[in-house]
């Protein structure tokens, strides 16, 4: 799980939000890799875990040096349809999930290259079904290998729409 850091690699996590009994929400929050620009960091390996009552989760890294970066402010946390509304479309994603715990691991040869100080964009949603406030945490474990471990850089490809209104036992089509 990602209760700890990685042995080799580092953990980022995201600030815990209480969750009201009966909401549904959606946040975008910034969060920064530790480092400063001359650290790199090759990664194999991401493991991602979400609290209890959570349904998916997107994590993107925003391009270094870019407009949307410079946007994007430590620690700021926003509702959202998805990260490139709420801090502008210069991200990449690097892995998303359904479940709790997630483990993406990359092929041998293939990873991410992120950079220390570079802003990450978690894009999360949670419901509380329940009678009692809730805790939303999403925590982050990026292993890092040898620079020579990764030769390719991974790219994910997906169709996300999160627009589509359906209104509470209703039907639509698009």
């Amino acid at each position: 799980t990602v209760a700890t850091s990685p042995a080799q690699g580092f953990q980022v996590a995201t600030r815990p939000l209480s969750i009201e009994p009966g909401e549904d929400i959606r946040w975008c929050e910034v969060v920064r890799l530790p480092g400063g620009a001359n650290d790199v960091y090759y990664v194999d390996r991401i493991e991602t875990a979400m609290t209890d009552h959570s349904q998916d989760l997107i994590v993107s890294a925003a391009t270094v040096g870019s407009d949307t970066e410079a946007a994007m402010e430590d620690g700021a946390r926003t509702p959202c349809t998805r990260a490139g509304e709420a801090f502008g479309e210069d991200v990449v994603a690097l892995t998303s999930s359904q479940l709790a715990y997630h483990d993406q691991r990359y092929p041998a040869g293939v990873g991410q290259v992120l950079r220390g100080g570079q802003k990450l964009a978690i894009d999360y949603h949670s419901v509380n079904p329940s009678t009692q406030p809730v805790a939303a945490l999403v925590k982050l474990n990026f292993h890092t290998v040898a620079r020579e471990a990764v030769a390719h850089n991974a790219h994910l490809a997906a169709f996300d729409n999160l627009t589509i209104y359906t209104p509470p036992g209703g039907r639509s089509s698009h």
